[in-house]
């Protein structure tokens, strides 16, 4: 017996299976614009985020300075009202809106000396 082998008819589906390199080619393109747009708004997210952290450290790192300032104004004496300072060897306290200076003792331990 004589074993012919059948070409297709055109019109009719090849008994190959899989994708064709067009088709590959399509699917990796349409994955990779898939991907493209996950990591755009991924990295969008992560730098709106960052910025959110940062912004929420630095009010954090304010609040904390300012609660030292007030700390530390808190715990400083000046010069007793009715006593020369000069007598005792310090500066008069003097200070306007802007700032303040002079000479005066600290009742606790500081960034600014011991007590």
């Amino acid at each position: 017996m004589q074993s012919r082998h059948h070409s297709p008819v055109v019109g009719q589906a090849s008994p190959q299976t899989g994708f064709s390199l067009i088709e590959a080619l399509i699917v990796l393109l349409v994955a990779g614009m898939a991907l493209m747009l996950v990591f755009a708004i991924g990295g969008q997210s992560a730098r709106t985020g960052f910025a959110l952290g940062r912004r929420a450290l630095g009010a954090a790192d304010d609040d904390v300075t300012q609660d030292q300032l007030r700390s530390l104004i808190r715990d400083l004496t000046p010069t007793p009202i009715g006593v020369d300072p000069a007598a005792l060897g310090l500066a008069p306290f003097i200070g306007d809106a802007a700032g303040f200076e002079g000479d005066a003792v600290l009742d606790r331990a500081g960034a600014c000396g011991e007590a």
